[in-house]
């Protein structure tokens, strides 16, 4: 399973630990156990940003940057289904 996630502006994740859901997975593509991987932004700040698949299907992404928002960003995880 590969899933892919990317915002040029439209989509904006809270400053410091907020959090969005992205999706949900259908349940033939859940994984097994929940899969932390990390989301690159697009800009400058170089603050993390964490993707979480959960078992249960949900997306979601993680900015944790203390200072702005997160409105340009990427990301993409491939794991076995």
């Amino acid at each position: 399973m590969t899933i892919t996630g990317n915002s040029d502006g439209e989509v904006v994740i809270p400053k410091f630990d907020g959090t969005i859901t992205v999706g949900t997975l259908p349940e033939d593509c859940r994984p097994d156990d929940n899969i932390l991987a990390v989301a690159t932004s697009k800009s400058t700040s170089g603050y993390l940003l964490q993707v979480r698949v959960f078992a249960t299907g949900q997306v979601s992404i993680t900015n944790l940057n203390p200072n702005t928002t997160a409105s340009y960003w990427g990301f993409s995880l491939s794991y076995p289904v």
